[in-house]
């Protein structure tokens, strides 16, 4: 291909009313926003893996002691990365998101019920990425 970029569109029912809010190893993070699914889904193998639901999420309180709230009435989710690929070995795969209208961390492995938020970080995080062993995150 030297050189030469290609592009193919793939039909992907399976993301029909689902949100992409991020991607990692070929997987892509979808969010429902119809239902307050979460998934992973391979586009090209079209595997698909359910996380906790949005539900499971542990509302934190604010500033001024009122719970966090989705990001604009619906998706909860900033984004949301892997640290490793699912398919070589799902039980070592973290899921982190950025959620909230705070911005702050939670995780899960896959098979998990519900998502763990990270206590002690700052609010307000921007991205996150995952570097050999570790996630680091950029906020404002």
């Amino acid at each position: 291909m030297s050189g030469e970029l290609a592009s193919d569109e793939i039909f992907m029912p399976e993301a029909t009313n689902k949100r992409v809010c991020g991607s990692s190893w070929g997987w892509l993070v979808l969010e429902g926003t119809n239902v307050r699914e979460v998934s992973l889904l391979n586009p090209l193998t079209r595997c698909a893996i359910q996380l906790p639901s949005v539900d499971t999420f542990t509302r934190r309180l604010n500033c001024e002691g009122e719970p966090d709230v989705p990001l604009d009435g619906f998706s909860y989710i900033h984004k949301a990365i892997l640290s490793m690929n699912p398919a070589i070995s799902e039980q070592d795969c973290i899921i982190m998101a950025i959620v909230g209208k705070m911005r702050k961390l939670s995780y899960c492995r896959i098979g998990d019920k519900k998502w763990t938020n990270v206590e002690g970080c700052l609010p307000g995080l921007r991205d996150i990425i995952y570097y050999e062993g570790k996630f680091y995150g950029t906020n404002d």
